[in-house]
């Protein structure tokens, strides 16, 4: 099986490049670089042996030639890592080749010419399996960053040590920055998704109330202005519907979601450009979709980005998940085969569910992902002759999805949750059978222990040892 190692997709001179900028642009670049160039967890290297050994109150010489050193060799592995990884995507490629090529011979027995064998081959990702598939996107996304510090090193290399301070998602992945802190990767995921739903709905309710501050400068404007309001009213009480809706959480809310909005998606006339592009959606939901898929834990920038490329960055995530969609609807891939960390991966994509899911759960919540969006609207298109746009739809089930996960008990940001949910009321049971009826048991994750709580709000841990949490 192939497992991911950082990154991939470079030639040897963009390798030859990054080594000797990063060797001639001095302690600066060092220093930037040695803060975000650690390698994964999953890779293994000398590199991350070396790293944390120095103690306070050494010698100040030899901590600065062991952070040299140090930083020297993390870029010297992500390079050969990188390397490594580009001739992986390689063999993968050479079988997808191996398989369109018996393809297209088939297709020519068939009598096809040319040209309608070479747009059928355009279409065709197979011959791989969905872990070779995942590593060749992921290569695809690390060309993408390296053009970038390409041109950044000619144009403008005296911004690149800040460049990666603030921005760190901009590396590839052996130089991508190790987790800081006792919370899992996913448990801050979850936790910055929770801080991103809550402000996005203050943000919808705001805007349905109170107009643009700069649309008082256009008095040409007002109706405008208007139809934003009304389309965040909108949006805002479909969103409270069905958050008091019984039983609409995990996959029967998104069954009523979508059910709900499915002639917003499923129209008779082919949707507009504007549509497609989710220009009709409010820019509170854009922003928070946008912050979601980010889930950057600590200092967001994205306050002082303008709408439009923020939009971007959730019109390519979408198009980055619905091609794997389609690679996985097609191909027929028996999603039972995931391991726990492909299956992880695919589900934070589509901000499906969130820490401390089981396998079964994040493949039920991904088996009906791809029902909703890809089975059900193909069918639909086919009998019914009616046109699909899949970025809205795909968007609608994602931020579901962040808000179902929100209210989930496992959520790792749980001050926000117990504000709503801490006090709920004293008839909170569950019935076993026609005679008897017990206590719902409710769990708060702290600092990854579970704890057991009663409703009078009494913490109690699994042991049944009463304990002061505040």
């Amino acid at each position: 099986m192939v497992q991911w190692r950082g990154n991939t997709g470079l030639s040897a001179l963009t390798v030859g490049l990054i080594l000797v900028t990063v060797l001639l642009t001095g302690e600066t670049c060092v220093s930037a670089s040695a803060s975000v160039a650690a390698v994964p967890a999953s890779v293994s290297s000398p590199a991350a042996a070396s790293t944390g050994t120095g103690k306070g109150g050494g010698n100040p010489v030899a901590q600065l030639a062991g952070f040299v050193r140090d930083s020297v060799v993390r870029t010297k592995d992500g390079i050969g890592q990188l390397y490594r990884n580009h001739q992986t995507c390689n063999e993968i490629r050479e079988k997808q080749n191996i398989h369109k090529n018996a393809l297209k011979a088939a297709w020519k027995e068939d009598g096809l010419n040319n040209k309608e064998i070479n747009q059928r081959a355009k279409l065709i990702n197979g011959g791989i399996t969905y872990q070779e598939y995942n590593f060749l996107v992921k290569g695809k996304e690390d060309r993408g960053k390296m053009t970038q510090l390409a041109v950044m090193m000619v144009a403008a290399p005296k911004f690149l040590p800040y460049a990666m301070m603030f921005f760190p998602e901009m590396m590839p992945g052996p130089f991508a920055a190790q987790p800081v802190g006792e919370e899992t990767p996913w448990e801050a995921v979850s936790r910055v998704r929770s801080h991103t739903v809550i402000s996005t709905l203050l943000a919808l309710e705001q805007g349905a109330r109170l107009p643009p501050s700069l649309s008082k400068l256009n008095p040409f404007g007002r109706n405008g202005a208007n139809r934003a309001m009304a389309r965040m009213q909108t949006m805002g009480l479909q969103a409270a519907s069905l958050l008091v809706t019984p039983g609409a959480d995990k996959t029967n809310g998104a069954d009523i979601i979508m059910d709900a909005l499915r002639s917003e998606y499923l129209t008779e006339s082919p949707p507009t450009p504007e549509a497609l592009r989710l220009s009709t959606v409010p820019k509170p939901i854009v922003k928070g979709l946008s912050q979601s898929i980010e889930a950057k834990s600590g200092a967001s920038f994205d306050f002082i980005l303008p709408s439009f490329l923020l939009r971007g960055r959730v019109m390519n995530h979408l198009k980055k998940i619905s091609d794997a969609d389609d690679f996985l609807v097609k191909e027929g891939v028996d999603l039972t085969t995931l391991n726990t960390e492909m299956l992880t991966e695919a589900c934070r994509d589509r901000l499906i569910g969130g820490p401390r899911r089981t396998d079964e759960e994040m493949k039920v919540g991904l088996e009906r992902w791809l029902e909703l969006v890809v089975t059900q609207p193909e069918t639909a298109v086919k009998t019914k002759g009616l046109h699909y746009n899949g970025n809205l739809a795909r968007a609608t089930l994602m931020c579901y999805n962040a808000l179902d996960g929100v209210r989930d008990m496992r959520s790792a940001s749980y001050l926000p949750r117990l504000l709503f949910q801490g006090q709920i009321g004293n008839e909170d049971y569950e019935t076993q059978s026609l005679s008897t009826t017990t206590k719902k048991k409710r769990y708060l994750y702290l600092n990854g222990k579970q704890y057991l709580y009663e409703i009078q709000g009494i913490m109690i841990p699994d042991e049944r040892l009463h304990i002061e949490i505040f």
